[in-house]
């Protein structure tokens, strides 16, 4: 025999499919933040060997699944030319080896390394082709749409590797 579902019953078991749904969505955030990989980003590491980088050469990796740029610069070596700010130049003063977030912060494009310089800069520089963003090889933005500078990560020297994170 077929057993009938009163209309009451029927909303009910929807009712608590339904809450069983919404609270597996509101709990995966904390679920997923509490596997491996969230661990493994949020501790991320790279080492990046820079005893074989001469100046002006910029190694790229990848750090926290994030374009990253490694930078180094002459002794001594000043920006000549104007810039929006300085705000990275004073968080990095006095550094050869430093690593950037290479990440455009108008759109989130790449920048490219313009060693040489261009027709525009004759001098070294990061220019964004999107939009024409450029920015000081310290990542601080010297013109276009880029509000802000290129995000420094946290980092350290030490043996002759450039540590990119925890």
């Amino acid at each position: 025999m077929e057993e009938r579902v009163s209309r009451r019953k029927f909303v009910e078991k929807l009712l608590i499919g339904l809450s069983a749904v919404g609270l597996g969505g509101a709990f995966y955030p904390l679920i997923r933040s509490l596997s491996p990989l969230g661990k493994s980003l949020a501790t991320a590491r790279v080492e990046v060997d820079i005893s074989n980088m001469n100046d002006f050469d910029v190694k790229v990796v990848s750090w926290k699944g994030k374009t990253t740029f490694v930078v180094k610069l002459p002794q001594n070596y000043h920006w000549k030319g104007p810039s929006r700010e300085e705000e990275n130049l004073k968080k990095l003063k006095g550094k050869r080896v430093f690593a950037l977030i290479g990440i455009c912060t108008h759109l989130g494009c790449i920048p490219l390394w313009r060693k040489e310089g261009d027709e525009d800069l004759n001098q070294p520089h990061f220019h964004c082709p999107c939009h024409g963003g450029t920015y000081t090889p310290y990542g601080d933005v010297i013109g276009g749409p880029p509000p802000k500078p290129l995000a420094i990560p946290p980092q350290k020297l030490v043996d002759g590797k450039l540590i990119i994170g925890g």
